[in-house]
């Protein structure tokens, strides 16, 4: 593995605890957040089916960047 690739899957490793720690979870949503894990390629996979919906709802705001 490259050095780049180690540091993603210990990253990946440590961040898929979050959702299974209790309290977290517990903290995270008493402030109404949703915790779900998704690995990089997931992740990618995710955001790839959603970008319709999200340029939408971007267009509909009027948002613009300056």
């Amino acid at each position: 593995m490259t050095p780049l690739a180690d540091i993603m899957g210990r990253l990946e490793s440590e961040i898929a605890h979050v959702p299974r720690d209790q309290a977290t979870s517990a903290r995270l949503a008493s402030s109404g957040l949703y915790v779900r894990y998704a690995d990089a390629k997931s992740f990618e996979q995710i955001l790839e089916s959603d970008k319709a919906k999200i340029k939408i709802v971007v267009e509909a705001s009027g948002v613009t960047a300056d």
